[in-house]
């Protein structure tokens, strides 16, 4: 069952169980829900990875999407404390380029179709992408968070991650993922820990992974542990509106511990 707003009285509640006690998001040491906030991240990961894109759309220009395809309206059965705005679903294209091809996320009204290209998506909305997949409008406009913690921290994950599905040649090396637990982070050590080195290494495993969802008038802030082969152990601190649209406002990425697998894509 999806999310829905919580009243004020309950929002002033979290906030204040957020602000206090060993089991808050703020704690320093690994606190007893990480394992909980983990499987989150990683029920995400299993879903898209679950995904084979689809021959048609990377065989030949441009893609167009026949409705047969994942539904990444499934998303919503991991995330539980956000939702798309009530009469909105997410939806995606698919652009696809000779050396690569990846999804690009947007929402549309629930009753009416979607877009089947990306360039009809393009010519609609002047929605812009870039060719390592950074996009931000989709999550400008949709999403409802019940005012926890937990949810500022989906809603983090769903902008680290959102797109991490059909994910052909190139766009492979879009494979950030969101780091909660020691147990989890020396998984995605082992494969690449002879190209980061001993003081490298050591850094990642000395970082606090908690996350860190702060309030402070209108805004909230995320504070996100991420790993990426192509990059390494990262933190990032997103600003967004606190209230409904809940609008990222600023994006910050500070490397901890960096890595180089090796690979070009």
């Amino acid at each position: 069952m999806r999310a829905a707003r919580v009243p004020l009285l309950a929002l002033i509640l979290v906030m204040a169980a957020a602000g206090c006690g060993g089991d808050s998001p703020t704690a320093a040491a690994e606190p007893a829900w990480a394992a909980e906030w983990q499987a989150t991240v990683d029920g995400l990961r299993a879903l898209q990875r679950a995904q084979e894109v689809p021959d048609r759309l990377v065989s030949g220009l441009p893609a167009t999407l026949d409705g047969s395809e994942f539904d990444v309206e499934e998303y919503f059965a991991v995330f539980e404390h956000i939702d798309a705005e009530p009469g909105f679903v997410l939806d995606y294209v698919y652009r696809s380029a000779p050396d690569r091809g990846y999804p690009v996320l947007y929402v549309h009204r629930a009753d009416e179709p979607g877009y089947a290209t990306w360039d009809e998506l393009e010519a609609a909305t002047g929605i812009e992408a870039t060719d390592d997949g950074e996009y931000l409008s989709y999550l400008d406009q949709i999403y409802v968070v019940d005012g926890t913690p937990k949810g500022f921290f989906e809603l983090a994950v769903l902008r680290v991650m959102g797109a991490q599905f059909y994910l052909h040649w190139h766009a492979q090396a879009d494979d950030e993922l969101v780091v909660v637990t020691g147990e989890r982070l020396e998984e995605v050590l082992a494969p690449v820990a002879a190209q980061m080195g001993a003081d490298a290494l050591e850094a990642a495993r000395a970082a606090d992974l908690t996350p860190e969802i702060t309030f402070e008038g209108d805004l909230a802030t995320v504070g996100i542990t991420t790993f990426t082969r192509w990059g390494g152990l990262q933190r990032r601190t997103l600003s967004m509106e606190r209230m409904f649209p809940q609008r990222i406002l600023e994006e910050q990425v500070e490397i901890v511990a960096p890595c180089d697998c090796g690979i070009t894509f």
